[in-house]
């Protein structure tokens, strides 16, 4: 895996031509500290420079002795040189702030060495991106290649000679231009449209779900000076759509695309001198759409020729097919087109600090594959092996954890700072003590009801909702039916791949049925336990029990449904271990341990800040809250992860629960946590945090598969059946 150095540069506004400049310089695991002390500002003159558009030397020669002449030049050769003695890609990243958005127009790529005048950004070892900030606290979750989905939106329409742009516009090669992108696109699944690009229909495959967008179409700036997009009618006329909406409607997308690259169409012209019809307005967009959550865009400053766009986007999609890292496949792709006039035209804008889309599924932070699947399936054999579920397994379903947060965050006005708006125990909390104890778990309630609902309610039988307002739907079933549209029979479900194994012993910390019933399908008769780790009153139900199929899966699944009914009037129901004194779990038996809540008892649910605390304090002063064989299996069998975030709450206080448990023997046997790279957003420096979780985690014999749950799952599915 490719290492880096990273250099930041941030402008901020003094007066009209003066501007202070912030620089920061990290690289992993070097002491080496070339921030600099002191005040540094340089002069740049945005409009001294427009009079050298039409010299691209000369103006790339003003940019960089302008940015580059004094005490910031000096630092970026020292960050140069220090990359260089360590071997490394040094990446550099331009942030403008947000007082100096008057520079987000200049043309930052051209810019020349002001001692020999040589291009600066035209070398794959300095990988150059325009920073930016956003509002959108949502962080940027990697995906597995394997996962990503493109959309390639073509608009070519007709009567184009009715708008009076300026120049004459050209009709869209509506084929070549998908065909390029289908190309460049080749090996992730890819839904194009080509002709027939409406915005309703545009935005509907968005909605579908989209990592990379790449859109074609032609683009001018109104009176106002507002960019305006050519998308397409239904009877396919052009259809001016002006930029602002675009951005708003992406922005409003529950999961916006991670890579947006707006690609230019010609004008007219023939041969080699045909070039863009936008004048760089595609490219103006690129702000606003990082501004609303994009990660990551690429677009033509300028009138870029059709000739250089032909030989950049095949490079640049060739390159990020290679690895993921959007910078360095930018920087890359203008290498190969160093020999044209206008090289400096593709512009990467980005809030990706790794400058990573995408990620390999089970390879450690050097790149080695995850081998720990040959223990396991021995461990699975000897039923020496416990599989502990987090609540990831449905962020597909749901969203993550996170993005509960942050919307509550922002519907209930939390006040915090904004890195702990994607903290669910602390904004429960804040809910808890604003709006009452109750509120947090009536909301949650209420919340995943909705998103099931809005993402699939579409596809339910006609008569689900007859009679029934949202809240008395059976959230119980609901969740079942809605997992069973997203992975039907056939499909590699998770929780069918650990029901077929043959396992005693499930570990929870969801508070739905999903597993229970795989077991169930799977011919085996499961026992679901709660962590009674506080009281219950008698009214702690979550409504009344009609709302819930409470008799058949709350907690005892198979147990006579009075006898349910009368234990689940007394708060907690009567334990599977004094129901059945001889009650083993094997594993045509097995017990499902609910180690977090239930469902069926929202007060059961361990959500706020105090609810953790309570929940680690009292099982440690009370280990026999926790059945006798659950803790043996914590200390004496092959732990397997799932669906954890590894530096979040509900992983820390079940992590910390199980060390405390006695009787350990973990280290005799091999352990697994599969944990996703460290967010974007969430950690300064991410590829740091990696390293402290692989370092933290290395005295419990935990090895990290980094990876999705559904990755790691159907490994683990593929390991078994080939040694069964």
């Amino acid at each position: 895996m490719t290492d880096y150095a990273d250099l930041e540069i941030g402008l901020h506004r003094r007066d009209s031509t003066t501007w202070r400049v912030e620089v920061r310089y990290s690289q992993r695991e070097t002491d080496a500290d070339i921030n600099p002390e002191g005040l540094l500002t340089v002069e740049i003159d945005p409009e001294a420079l427009r009079h050298l558009l039409d010299d691209e030397e000369a103006y790339g020669r003003a940019l960089g002795q302008a940015l580059f002449g004094g005490d910031v030049g000096n630092v970026y050769r020292q960050a140069i040189a220090a990359a260089q003695s360590q071997g490394v890609i040094l990446r550099v990243r331009l942030f403008v702030g947000p007082s100096a958005t008057k520079l987000h127009g200049l043309r930052w790529e051209t810019m020349r060495d002001p001692r020999d005048g040589s291009p600066l950004l035209t070398d794959e070892n300095i990988v150059f991106s325009r920073y930016l900030s956003s509002n959108d606290w949502r962080a940027v979750r990697l995906l597995p290649k394997s996962s990503l989905r493109a959309v390639v939106a073509v608009a070519g329409p007709s009567e184009l000679d009715t708008f009076d742009v300026g120049r004459a516009l050209a009709p869209v090669a509506v084929e070549e231009e998908a065909q390029r992108a289908k190309d460049g696109l080749s090996g992730l699944p890819t839904r194009v449209l080509a002709g027939g690009t409406t915005q309703q229909r545009l935005f509907d495959e968005l909605r579908d779900g989209c990592d990379i967008l790449y859109l074609v179409c032609h683009g001018y700036l109104d009176a106002g000076r507002e960019p305006v997009l050519l998308l397409e009618n239904d009877d396919g006329t052009a259809a001016p759509v002006r930029g602002s909406v675009l951005v708003e409607r992406i922005g409003d997308l529950s999961r916006v695309p991670r890579l947006v690259v707006l690609a230019s169409c010609q004008s007219a012209g023939d041969g080699d001198d045909r070039h863009s019809a936008d004048g760089g307005v595609l490219a103006a967009l690129g702000p606003r759409l990082a501004e609303a959550g994009v990660p990551a865009v690429l677009a033509m400053q300028g009138d870029i020729s059709m000739q250089t766009v032909s030989r950049f986007m095949p490079a640049f999609f060739r390159e990020l097919q290679r690895d993921g890292q959007i910078d360095r496949s930018v920087a890359a792709a203008r290498g190969s087109i160093r020999d044209r006039f206008d090289w400096w035209a593709p512009t990467l804008l980005m809030r990706l600090r790794s400058g990573r889309i995408w990620y390999v599924s089970g390879l450690g932070r050097t790149g080695e594959r995850f081998e720990k699947f040959p223990a396991l399936v021995n461990e699975i054999r000897k039923h020496k092996c416990t599989p502990i579920l987090g609540p990831g397994l449905t962020d597909q379903l749901l969203g993550s954890r996170q993005e509960i947060a942050q919307r509550w965050a922002k519907n209930f006005h939390f006040p915090m700072a904004p890195h702990n708006r994607d903290d669910l125990p602390q904004v429960a909390q804040y809910l808890s003590v604003w709006q009452g104890l109750a509120f947090p778990r009536d909301e949650l309630g209420q919340y995943l009801r909705s998103e099931l609902v809005s993402g699939y309610g579409s596809q339910l039988p006609a008569d689900y909702y007859r009679d029934r307002k949202l809240g008395d739907l059976p959230l119980n079933k609901l969740m079942s039916d809605v997992w069973r549209i997203r992975y039907p029979t056939g499909s590699v479900d998770p929780y069918a791949v650990l029901a077929s194994l043959p396992l005693p012993l499930f570990v929870t910390a969801q508070p739905w049925n999903l597993l229970a019933e795989a077991l169930q399908a799977d011919g085996k008769d499961p026992h679901v336990e709660p962590c009674r780790w506080k009281q219950l009153a008698q009214d702690d139900s979550w409504g009344t029990p009609d709302k819930f199929d409470t008799p058949d899966w709350a907690f005892a699944v198979l147990d006579d449904p009075e006898e349910q009914l009368a234990a689940d009037d007394a708060g907690w129901p009567t334990s599977v271990f004094e129901r059945d004194r001889t009650y083993r779990p094997d594993e045509r038996r097995p017990l499902v341990y609910h180690l977090f809540g239930h469902l069926a008892r929202p007060r059961s649910i361990v959500l706020t800040e105090d609810d953790y605390f309570d929940f680690l304090i009292g099982i440690t002063k009370n280990k026999d809250l926790v059945p006798v064989g659950v803790r043996r299996a914590f200390a004496d069998s092959s732990l397997m992860f799932l669906g954890f975030r590894l530096d979040e709450w509900d992983f820390r206080v079940l992590f910390r629960s199980i060390v405390n448990q006695e009787g350990d023997r973990r280290r005799e046997h091999p352990h697994v946590a599969v944990q996703i790279d460290p967010e974007e957003g969430s950690t300064i420096e991410p590829e740091r945090a990696r390293a402290y979780l692989e370092k933290y985690f290395q005295g419990s014999n935990i090895t990290l598969y980094w990876g999705s749950t559904e990755s790691f799952v159907k490994e683990l599915h593929d390991a078994w059946v080939a040694e069964s």
